[in-house]
């Protein structure tokens, strides 16, 4: 076992948590078509930021895994905010900046202040994490369509499932009170 500070890498593979992320496909027509790029190009950032070298630790896995995802909720917004017109969903992605904002400040101050503080083990809680999060990153590559508002519903529907998904391995594993309330 080895100690981690926070955003530090394991001693091991690249990848080898759960490695297949690939990139999302999309053809050349749909590559010209703005909002498909900017929601591609989101959703990207997102899964490369969470391709983390998970610790084992229930709680800090979480919150490592879940600050970079939040973000991506963030960014996904921003581009139904440039490009969508239902006035509905952008009262929700108000919603959805707010909170995930709030969250994201929370998770970083908790791991900021748990710096070096893991050790690296093999558990159970740690396989669960690398199969959500492979399981959302498969999910989220969804069949653009070029309108911003049917994309963003078709790809916040998985990003969210990944999210409850990995809420429940912290109510299972976790022993943080202050992370379980996020994942409440």
């Amino acid at each position: 076992a080895i100690m981690l500070p926070f955003g530090a890498v394991a001693a091991e593979a690249p990848h080898a948590h759960h490695g297949h992320h690939q990139m999302a496909k999309v053809s050349s027509k749909q590559k010209k078509d703005p909002s498909i790029a900017a929601y591609v190009a989101a959703s990207d950032r997102m899964h490369k930021a969470m391709d983390i070298s998970y610790t084992g630790n229930a709680d800090m896995d979480f919150a490592a895994g879940m600050v970079p995802h939040h973000q991506g909720a963030v960014d996904m917004v921003a581009v139904l905010h440039k490009y969508g017109k239902d006035a509905e969903l952008r009262e929700l992605g108000n919603r959805i900046v707010t909170w995930q904002n709030a969250e994201i400040g929370i998770m970083k101050r908790w791991l900021n202040s748990r710096q070096g503080a893991v050790v690296s083990v093999e558990s159970e809680s740690k396989k669960q994490y690398q199969q959500a999060m492979e399981n959302m990153h498969k999910a989220m590559h969804i069949n653009y369509t070029g309108n911003a508002d049917v994309d963003f519903v078709n790809g916040m529907i998985p990003h969210h499932q990944g999210a409850i998904d990995m809420a429940w391995i912290l109510v299972k594993h976790g022993r943080d009170t202050e992370l379980r309330k996020i994942a409440y």
